[in-house]
């Protein structure tokens, strides 16, 4: 969040996060309007390609635009690629977990890889908003996973929240 922050704040606090992302020795930091780039979706989505996208947009828009997922496809595993380390989108922790930072922004040369779904899940039940089999991801947390169910229902408690990694039971 910038909101409220002067340029030279905004560049002080981006500056290692984004080093980190680009191939640059140096990244500067200005105001513009959003610009269209060139980006490529592979993998298990109905039209791989390359779109031209705006840099306001995220990857949920690029996969939207190649017609959307394969139902074959993971939500929450889709590597991203084009700056100096591959990163992890989860449309999953967007749509369930209210997690906006997972659906990640588009810039130019970015790639995006669709794989298919793993076959790691668990089934959540019980007092969630959406009980749902979900691709299990390592390093997912109880907490995470009742997250990705949509959280515990209003009227319950996580205790009522069963997670079985048996999901044909």
């Amino acid at each position: 969040d910038v909101n409220g922050l002067t340029l030279t704040d905004v560049r002080r606090k981006l500056a290692e996060p984004l080093a980190g992302q680009y191939r640059s020795a140096q990244v500067d930091v200005s105001v513009s309007g959003p610009r269209l780039v060139s980006i490529t979706v592979t993998g298990a989505v109905v039209h791989p390609g390359t779109y031209q996208l705006w840099t306001s947009q995220s990857v949920a828009d690029a996969i939207t635009r190649a017609g959307g997922l394969l139902p074959s496809a993971s939500t929450r595993r889709i590597e991203f690629s084009g700056g100096p380390k591959s990163l992890t989108a989860d449309l999953d922790r967007v749509q369930y977990a209210r997690d906006a930072s997972a659906n990640l922004p588009l810039y130019a040369g970015t790639h995006l890889q669709i794989p298919l779904r793993s076959g790691a899940t668990v089934r959540v039940i019980g007092e969630v908003v959406h009980p749902r089999d979900i691709e299990f991801v390592e390093g997912d947390t109880r907490d995470l996973v009742i997250a990705l169910a949509g959280g515990v229902l209003p009227s319950g408690d996580s205790a009522g929240a069963e997670i079985r990694t048996d999901p044909l039971r």
